[in-house]
């Protein structure tokens, strides 16, 4: 992921087939675009000096560390190239390094022949290739073959597969190599492409690939915008580095403007959305725990950048932008203050594991409700939500309006921060989403439905099913110990029923909560839990437990319940096990006396009730529950008589 924003350059439309063009090959030569690239190296600065030919040809390309590289292009009369030579300029002296000859049959095919003309005694090197391109306006595209030469005098064949995509143009798809085979990514929003290119088509192991990214620009052309080098130093440690410059193109003048970024970060973005607990600062109201400790740690964690978007929902239709309050700034304890506790804990978790850059998004409003960060058309799926919809669809979604005539809190309104603070980050690509919202959605029915849709919109918005890991509601209000009709208690019941998704994760705050604060000040721990899903299930770090036990058996009978988990499982402080509480056939509730027998089974009774119908574990607005695992992790509440496990008596 980059860690920087792209400006789409304006769309520009190439012509597939080779009409003809007024403009002859000398006067495509004699008129250039000029514009200076700057970039960092860790040694030395300097910049490079680009001079294009007004068909997206580089003449020439010159490097204030004293380096030039010269071309030259003889072209049809079309303006399409059909020889190419590349100079290496040294006091000045020009060098040949590289011939290219196209040629051109009736039908269009195109033939590319290279020659690379400064070798060296690397054995490795690619001295020679002949490429064959068939232009058509298939399914396909055109294919093209390759067939590469060593210095020995080997042939290594390369097929390559591309379809035409971006605007006309033709990108490259697919590269099969005799070791290894590489995808391709086209960003038609964006009109860029990404590929991976390897250290060697020979390796079996590869030693370092190379991302390359390319806009579209100068009449259809493809420049390069980004290029990030990933080095392998063995035993999976990795090193990156690389490049990113910002295009623009003025259409009406064709002025390029390169903005270019000294730093390129290659590392993990995640998008941090939700309500208040997920908006809730480091530093500020709230105050979560140490907080003055975790600002001054922020100066520790300069690979942590942080983009926040701006709280409002004025947009009734989803918008191609938003309006950001940070831009990937640097973590520090002047920047971090204001940043999600939540957001900026988890990042350092990750960072402290992964050693790679971190991107933090955030995108959360406190109040919110869950539907007001869904699209229109998947709440239009939902038969509950006809009347809402159509309440404040004859205001047409206009949050002015409603506020007028509905007077209704904007993060409350259902899809308006789906169109203002969600839609237009679609096209940033993340690694996966962390969500802590639920507490505006307590007492609805059906929040797992909601949940459920919410979910799978997002992956379809951003085109693929990245990992959706959640806040499991904290307790809150006076603690009960009998308390079945727990509306908040059944929000966590369809927190947990959500887990059936795919790719999803849940970690509990149950067990953090305070009875006169819905906000947990501990948000070193509920960083820490969702941490652990994102390192075990994203990661691979499976050596890091990020789950709790959970119960899978159960048998009953008079008055007593008997329960078996699929892990060790103890009473936190070795104190008495309680939290639960038993039902029988007349839907009587009562405490239960918990016994830990083993490691693995915990025994309930209850006085003055007859057989056994259901358990409940954590069951009320603010459990008392203190059941753990060996990580340290609370035992999730459940109930059986919703909940999937076997009855051992049945059986």
């Amino acid at each position: 992921m980059h860690l920087v924003q792209h400006v789409a350059p304006a769309p520009v439309t190439r012509p597939v087939s080779c009409s003809p063009k007024a403009d002859t090959a000398e006067r495509l030569v004699s008129s250039v675009y000029r514009y200076e690239s700057k970039s960092q190296n860790t040694n030395d600065n300097f910049s490079y000096t680009y001079t294009y030919a007004p068909n997206g040809l580089p003449l020439s390309v010159v490097g204030t560390n004293g380096s030039k590289t010269e071309y030259e292009f003889e072209l049809n009369a079309q303006g399409f190239w059909t020889k190419r030579i590349v100079y290496n300029v040294t006091n000045e002296k020009r060098t040949p390094t590289e011939q290219t000859v196209r040629t051109y049959d009736e039908l269009n095919r195109l033939t590319s022949e290279t020659e690379y003309k400064n070798n060296s005694a690397n054995s490795n090197l690619v001295l020679s290739s002949k490429s064959t391109f068939a232009y058509d306006n298939g399914p396909e595209g055109y294919r093209s073959s390759y067939c590469l030469y060593d210095d020995s005098g080997s042939e290594i064949s390369i097929s390559q597969t591309l379809w035409l995509k971006a605007k006309g143009c033709y990108v490259a798809n697919r590269w099969d190599y005799p070791a290894n085979r590489t995808e391709i990514k086209v960003d038609n929003g964006q009109n860029t492409c990404t590929f991976f290119s390897y250290s060697s088509p020979k390796a079996t192991a590869i030693d370092y690939y190379t991302t390359t990214t390319y806009s579209l620009l100068f009449d259809g052309h493809y420049v390069e915008t980004a290029c990030i080098k990933t080095q392998y130093a063995g035993e999976g440690n990795v090193s990156k580095s690389g490049s990113m410059t910002d295009v623009q193109l003025d259409p009406s003048t064709n002025d390029v403007t390169l903005k270019p970024y000294s730093v390129v970060y290659v590392g993990e973005v995640w998008l941090c959305s939700g309500q208040s607990n997920m908006e809730m600062p480091v530093k500020g109201w709230g105050m979560i725990n140490e907080n003055d400790r975790e600002v001054a740690d922020a100066a520790k964690y300069p690979m942590i950048r942080f983009l926040q978007v701006r709280m409002f929902a004025n947009k009734n239709k989803p918008a191609d932008d938003t309006e950001l309050w940070k831009t990937w700034e640097i973590c520090s304890p002047q920047n971090v203050e204001k940043f999600s506790a939540l957001a900026y804990l988890f990042g350092k978790e990750l960072y402290d594991r992964l050693r790679v850059p971190i991107g933090l998004v955030q995108s959360a409003y406190g109040g919110a409700s869950a539907e007001a960060w869904m699209g229109l058309e998947t709440l239009k799926t939902f038969p509950e939500m006809k009347d809402e919809l159509e309440k404040y669809g004859k205001y047409n979604f206009v949050n002015d309006t409603i506020q007028k005539y509905a007077k209704r809190a904007e993060q409350q309104i259902p899809t308006l921060l789906y169109n203002t603070m969600l839609y237009p980050l679609h096209l940033l690509p993340v690694k996966g989403v962390i969500w802590y919202q639920g507490c505006n959605n307590v007492g609805n029915s059906n929040y797992t439905q909601i949940m459920n849709g919410l979910i799978k919109s997002w992956r379809n918005l951003w085109g693929y099913n990245f990992p959706f890991y959640y806040v499991q509601l904290a307790g809150f209000l006076k603690q009960e110990t009998v308390q079945p009709e727990s509306n908040w208690a059944a929000l966590r019941w369809s927190q947990w029923k959500t887990l059936e998704l795919p790719r999803t994760g849940m970690a509990t705050a149950v067990d953090i909560g305070n009875e006169k604060d819905i906000h947990p000040k501990n948000k070193q721990e509920v960083a820490r839990r969702l941490a652990l899903l994102a390192l075990n299930k994203t990661y691979g770090k499976k050596d890091l437990v990020c789950e709790a036990p959970a119960p899978v058996k159960y048998s009953f009978s008079e008055g007593k319940a008997k329960l078996t988990f699929n892990n060790k499982i103890h009473v936190r402080n070795d104190s008495v096990a309680c939290g639960f509480i038993l039902c029988d056939a007349n839907n009587k509730f009562v405490e239960g006396k918990a016994k830990l027998e083993n490691p693995t089974t915990i025994s309930i009774t209850g006085a003055g009730l007859g057989k056994i119908t259901a358990v409940r574990y954590d069951w009320a607005d603010y459990p008392i529950g203190n059941i753990y695992g060996d990580t340290n992790l609370p035992v999730l509440p459940f109930r059986t008589d919703e909940m999937p496990l076997v009855n051992i008596e049945k059986k």
